[in-house]
Order: C-alpha cells, then structure tokens, then sequence
C-alpha cells in the first residue's frame, strides 16, 4: 500500500500547499519495494507508484517542481545521515513535513528520491527491457529512434509508465533552467541514467552501457513531448 504524503512546503524552494492544487501522489516504502517480483515480460504484475515528493517554486497552479535554479541539483549530494532520516519518516507513514528544518536542503529532498529509484530490486526501466532499450538507443536516424524508444516505452508496465512521465516531465523542467542550475538533459542523463536503467547482471560492457544509459535518459527528455504523447 502507498504512502500518503503531506508536504508543508518551506522558504523560496516551496509553494504554498493551500494555494495550489493538491501535488500528493502514492509512494511505495523501501520495505515494501523490496518485495515486489522480477519483471518477466511486458504482462510484469510489479506494481509499484511513487511520488515526486518536492516543493518547488512555481507560479503556474499545481506544478510539480522543485528549487529550478539550484546549481547542480539531483548533482550535489545531500546529508547521508539527514536523507536516511527522511526515509524512515516515510516509510513509518509519518507525516512528511517540509516546513521543519531539517529537511531545509533542497539536496536532501533530492537526494532521497535518487535513493528511493536506486534501491528498487528492479529499475524503473524493468529488466526485461533493457536490451531493447539499449539497441533502440543506438538507432542512427533520429526520427526513428525516438519512434523505438517511444513503442517501447508505451509497453511498459502501467505503473512503470506513469511513474516515468511524472519523473521526465520534472526532469525536463530541470534542463529547462540549465542557465541558472548547470544541468543539461545531458548531465541529468548522467545522474540518472544507470539508476533508472540497467541489466540484471553486469558484464564487462559496463562502460559501454553507462553510455547508452545516459544517452537514452537524455534523449527521453529532449523529446519528451514525443516520447510520451498518446499519438
């Protein structure tokens, strides 16, 4: 069962939660995670959501956004102590309150949604699908590739897909303010690239993989709008 959040956002990276439509999505715990089975095909019964838990600074009703202009955001780690702490918060189903101090860092908030993707038993781009990104990622011609990715994407497990479009289009507001953060799509495909997408065993092709991994995650977000229309 997921996790009901209440954000109380804090100082200029928050929105104030009574003025804007309501962010609160499912999360699912790390315990819980943990149990989910291995993707066996594209029928995988893992089901699991989560939410972009982030305040941010937005004038536009109900965005999900978070601190846009923070240099090296998702880059710069957060307290290890302090994000092991927000974690337990969550997964004792306790009240999440930004407005504490503690959680004043926007690295920390960051840093905790790294850490919840990276200890999932299985990415978000499931196992069984790992190749077939892979090789989609190393079509030449761009219109094609994305066509590969997008097919591929659209067969994802619902829970995965969803989960994946929130993520991106949070993402793509991060790249879009590369002017005052320092991060690309590029560098958030370095980020987030062996997190969300890896084999079940590593081999010695993993220079070669972080390569398409990182790649494919920036792609997806320069062409976002492509990827996950309902064309």
């Amino acid at each position: 069962m997921g996790i009901g959040l209440t954000l109380y956002p804090r100082n200029p990276y928050a929105i104030q939660t009574e003025q804007k439509k309501d962010i609160h999505k499912h999360v699912t715990d790390w315990a819980e995670a943990s149990q989910k089975p291995k993707c066996h095909g594209i029928n995988n019964s893992t089901r699991f959501t989560v939410t972009i838990a982030i305040c941010a600074v937005s004038q536009t009703e109900g965005e999900l956004l978070i601190g846009l202009d923070v240099d090296g955001i998702y880059r710069v780690s957060g307290n290890l102590a302090t994000i092991q702490k927000l974690r337990f918060v969550v997964n004792q189903e306790e009240k999440l309150n930004l407005d504490d101090s503690q959680w004043e860092d926007i690295h920390v908030v960051t840093g905790a949604l790294k850490m919840f993707f990276r200890e999932l038993p299985e990415p978000l781009f499931p196992y069984c699908f790992f190749e077939q990104f892979v090789e989609a990622i190393k079509i030449q011609e761009h219109d094609s590739q994305v066509k590969a990715i997008k097919d591929l994407v659209q067969r994802l497990p619902r829970p995965n897909y969803d989960t994946m479009k929130i993520l991106f289009a949070h993402l793509q507001k991060i790249a879009a303010k590369e002017n005052m953060n320092l991060m690309s799509s590029q560098s958030l495909g370095i980020v987030f690239g062996p997190t969300l997408l890896r084999p079940e065993k590593e081999t010695g092709s993993m220079a070669i993989h972080m390569l398409y991994q990182n790649q494919l995650i920036e792609l997806m977000l320069t062409e976002y709008t492509k990827i996950f229309s309902s064309d």
